[in-house]
């Protein structure tokens, strides 16, 4: 696997009669035995040098459940799908053509996404052209959680029929804020009857302060949900501290799903390592190749 180490070079001292020149030390990177990468990927595998760290190579290590040895074997290209298979590609846009929808499935076949989340009227037709062993995901009160309780039921009964593999229930900010949480916890409960056991809640801890999401925490701590989403949405956060903060709170072993947006392999490890069962996020293509790239694999 290619890491980059950091060797200290310093300039040569000036022969004897001439005028001293100013020492200058640079931070040059050493890469480890292994093939250099082709032309066509070095942006790929410059945007994989920060991914450099000894700590975050031991922990992928970990993950993969390989050792650091491992990593360098020809055999890293199936050690990298395992990984992408706990990735779920975010692809939300509203006026995406059918040709963009065809691609987001093309990439999440190719590079061994677990998950596909699109929006709720494109799930029929990106359906039809996945596998039928993958999950397609999708979510009701996207952005903010405006729906009416009624109008939400509807949609998950809707989404059922369209083949939703799991369907992330968006709750409105206002009522979580203002309302009755026991009211909040029967309806999400009516919810997760209609979606067939597979709705799951998205969670923005940035727009919730501590108090109301330790209290939320505890609302939906028996709810029969299929796991819990968190996500900065429009409020950028550090994500591993939003884990953190919901960890400290939730008793419930709900499997925890964490958004972000930055798009590194350095990002996905840390978030792993910190207890996230799955990754979604809308540079999931990049994470793969940076992975494949500083590995010398190719998906090809």
């Amino acid at each position: 696997m290619l890491f980059f180490k950091k060797k200290t070079v310093t300039e040569e001292k000036p022969a004897e009669g001439t005028e001293p020149a100013a020492e200058e030390t640079k931070e040059t990177p050493v890469l480890s035995a292994a093939p250099e990468p082709a032309p066509e990927r070095a942006e790929t595998v410059a945007a994989g040098a920060s991914f450099a760290a000894e700590k975050d190579r031991s922990q992928l290590a970990e993950i993969l459940g390989v050792t650091d040895a491992e990593l360098k074997s020809e055999f890293i290209l199936t050690k990298i799908r395992k990984l992408t298979a706990k990735i779920e590609y975010v692809f939300l846009k509203p006026d995406a053509t059918e040709r963009e929808l065809s691609s987001a499935a093309e990439e999440m076949k190719k590079y061994g996404f677990g998950k596909l989340c699109v929006l709720p009227s494109q799930v029929g037709f990106v359906k039809k052209r996945l596998p039928e062993n993958v999950t397609v995901t999708t979510v009701v009160g996207y952005p903010f959680g405006p729906d009416s309780f009624s109008s939400a039921l509807a949609a998950v009964r809707d989404l059922v029929k369209a083949g939703a593999g799991e369907i992330g229930y968006v709750p409105d900010v206002f009522r979580l804020k203002n309302g009755d949480l026991y009211d909040f916890r029967r309806r999400l409960i009516k919810l997760c009857g209609a979606s067939k056991k597979r709705l799951r809640i998205v969670l923005e801890p940035a727009r919730l302060d501590q108090k109301v999401l330790k209290k939320l925490a505890g609302a939906i701590d028996r709810a029969p949900l299929k796991g819990v989403s968190l996500s900065s949405g429009y409020f950028p956060a550090e994500a591993s501290s939003q884990l953190a903060a919901y960890k400290n709170d939730a008793k419930g072993n709900f499997s925890v799903t964490v958004y972000t947006e930055r798009g590194t392999a350095e990002e996905l490890t840390r978030l792993f390592a910190a207890g996230a069962d799955m990754i979604a996020t809308d540079k999931a293509a990049a994470i793969a190749l940076e992975l494949a790239a500083v590995n010398s694999a190719t998906f090809d």
